[in-house]
């Protein structure tokens, strides 16, 4: 059923948009705490993607809610959601580390953001399925966007019965944990500025 199609790409999105939104704010936002306060600055865009994580699991109430209108028995092969989740969080993680650094420096991109993100939720597939993309480029597609392949797997292995597809997958891993460690390393520095630009 389509409703259960689209709501599967809408959680993952939410969940990232919401964490990069909140979190590429989280910095100056704790102006005062970060001026007279010595800790790990990341504390701030973490607690941010733990939130949205905790809004997304009572979002899934409504997910039960349409199985149930449905009458849909999520598959077996469901027990691959957690490897996607990880892949899901890495690269949610890693861009918001990155964003909340940069805004500290550019404070209009802060007001940038909504539109960069309306701008992503249509180039990702939540209403429309991968194979609407040619298959040419579907590698680069998710390598330069791994929330792409992680929907396609929930898709495939919540609703489909089917495994991950690996060849989408894989690239997409790679891309998150690189995102991941990147961003890390971004924001640690210029985590030196922060409370100078602040």
């Amino acid at each position: 059923p389509y409703p259960l199609f689209s709501y599967l790409g809408l959680l993952p999105w939410t969940f990232f948009s919401t964490s990069v939104s909140q979190g590429g704010q989280s910095l100056i936002q704790n102006i005062p705490l970060l001026n007279k306060v010595s800790f790990p600055r990341e504390v701030f865009p973490m607690a941010s993607v733990t939130v949205a994580g905790l809004d997304s699991a009572v979002a899934l109430v409504a997910l039960g809610g349409l199985f149930a209108v449905y009458t849909f028995v999520p598959k077996a092969t469901a027990v691959w959601v957690p490897v996607l989740l990880v892949v899901q969080v890495a690269f949610t993680l890693g861009v918001s580390l990155v964003v909340s650094a940069v805004v500290v420096y550019l404070r209009d991109l802060r007001h940038a953001l909504p539109v960069l993100l309306q701008i992503g939720l249509f180039a990702t597939p939540v209403a429309y399925g991968i194979d609407f993309i040619p298959g040419s480029m579907r590698i680069l597609y998710v390598t330069l966007n791994p929330l792409a392949a992680v929907i396609d797997g929930y898709r495939r292995t919540v609703l489909l019965g089917t495994g991950p597809d690996w060849a989408l997958l894989a690239p997409a891993m790679i891309s998150s944990f690189t995102m991941l460690v990147l961003g890390y390393l971004v924001f640690k520095r210029m985590e030196a500025g922060f409370a100078d630009v602040a």
